[in-house]
């Protein structure tokens, strides 16, 4: 059985049965910082007026670099928050550019930007892969956002029996799945994976096998 893979949290897993990509915000790491696991960097859309987001965008390029950095995010665009939309998207536009010249997927922050993040699929832009970390839409945008070759990840809503991720769950195709536990300090990654096995009827050895076939794939793991 393959290790269980947690694309996106923010505290690493401390057993072996597990890989962790712990999310880190840019600012508060330097190309110095001595990782102690994989991790992915991004400047957060909250973020964006409280830094000189110049400085951390070349901090960002630089900490690229690191072996250990298998992402650039979590970054996107978050219509809840005060930052001007348009601002965000050029920030999240330029990390995408700083992704793609580095061969790293891109970890998006998406709250009520779905239709934002269509219309730049449309245009191609995801050039390396987009994963929507903590997917929280209906079955129907899912499909459309892998229709343009992102990839959805889903977390500890699927313990809480929500119909519309589990349905997202169990129709979506498993080869643009992945699984998370974010900031659900309660959360456990295995239980998750258990729960998602479940409701796909595919058995668990299948499916963490095909989940961490995903995760070799996109991130191109072991091979950096």
């Amino acid at each position: 059985m393959k290790k269980l893979v947690n694309i996106h949290t923010h505290s690493r897993d401390t057993g072996n049965k597990s890989i962790s990509v712990v999310s880190r915000f840019v600012q508060e790491v330097s190309p110095q910082t001595e990782f102690d696991g994989p991790v992915s960097v991004g400047l957060h859309p909250w973020h964006i007026n409280k830094v000189n987001v110049n400085e951390q965008l070349e901090n960002l390029e630089a900490i690229c670099d690191n072996p250990k950095m298998l992402a650039v995010g979590e970054c996107g665009l978050d219509r809840s928050v005060s930052v001007n939309i348009e601002k965000q998207k050029d920030i999240f536009l330029k990390q995408n550019e700083i992704a793609i010249a580095h061969d790293l997927p891109v970890i998006i922050h998406s709250v009520k930007s779905y239709s934002d993040f269509l219309a730049l699929l449309k245009q191609r832009l995801n050039k390396t892969p987009w994963i929507f970390h903590g997917f929280s839409g209906n079955f129907q945008i899912a499909k459309r956002l892998i229709d343009f070759g992102a990839y959805i990840s889903l977390g500890s809503a699927l313990l809480k029996d929500f119909s519309k991720t589990n349905e997202t769950m169990k129709k979506t195709t498993l080869q643009r799945i992945f699984l998370e536990t974010d900031e659900d300090d309660k959360a456990n990654i295995e239980e998750i994976y258990r729960k998602a096995s479940q409701l796909t009827g595919i058995s668990y050895d299948e499916f963490t096998s095909q989940i961490y076939q995903n995760f070799i794939f996109c991130f191109n793991y072991g091979v950096r």
